[in-house]
Order: C-alpha cells, then sequence, then structure tokens
C-alpha cells in the first residue's frame, strides 16, 4: 500500500500546475496519516481514490473516496459501494484536506 501513496506523490509531482503541486503535496501529507494505512492510493490524471483495494474493479466497488482538484481546494466525495447513489461529499480547502480525508478513512473506509 506505501507503494501506491509513493507512486501517486510521484504522479502529481510530474504534472503541470498549482493544483497539482498542491494535490502532491496533499498525498504525501496522506502517506504520512497512520489512517492510511494498508488504504490504496490510485491515480486518473488529477483524480486521486482511496481504496482498500488495488486493484480494478474491486477498488470502485466497494466503499472508496474519489477526491478531486477544486478551484480552491479539493471536492471529497466518500462512496459506500459502486452504485451509491448519493456519496457523502465534501469541498475543502487544501489546508484542512488532509484531516478531513484522514476522518473518512480513520475506520478503514
Amino acid at each position: 500500500w506505501k507503494e501506491s501513496w509513493s507512486v501517486a506523490v510521484k504522479h502529481y509531482a510530474e504534472l503541470d500546475g498549482e493544483q497539482m503541486d498542491s494535490m502532491s503535496e496533499l498525498a504525501t501529507a496522506l502517506l504520512q496519516s497512520k489512517h492510511m494505512e494498508g488504504l490504496f492510493a490510485i491515480t486518473s490524471m488529477a483524480q486521486l481514490r482511496i481504496s482498500l483495494y488495488s486493484t480494478y474493479p474491486e477498488w470502485c466497488a466497494g466503499r472508496h473516496i474519489v477526491i478531486d482538484p477544486a478551484e480552491s481546494g479539493v471536492n471529497v466525495r466518500y462512496f459506500r459501494n459502486a452504485k451509491d447513489p448519493k456519496p457523502i461529499e465534501n469541498h475543502c480547502e487544501y489546508d484542512n484536506a488532509t484531516e478531513v480525508i484522514a476522518n473518512l478513512c480513520r475506520d478503514k473506509l
């Protein structure tokens, strides 16, 4: 699982733009959180997904979090399952995104 976070940090660091720099910093901070232990980081261009699973389609089938960069921070969506019609949604600034996401992951999603 740690390697997936290192790959995510590197992925965002290699992309251009202030938002991608912020996503790289966010991924770095999340990697250091004890609540991320055992969870996998999956990247898709600008999007970051956090899952109990490292392979597709499992990473989408169960509980997971999707993080998208936004104009002033990130949009965080918590899915209880793949067909969750109303995921829990939060918009947060980068300054408190690590705490918000870590709290969602505290009980391993």
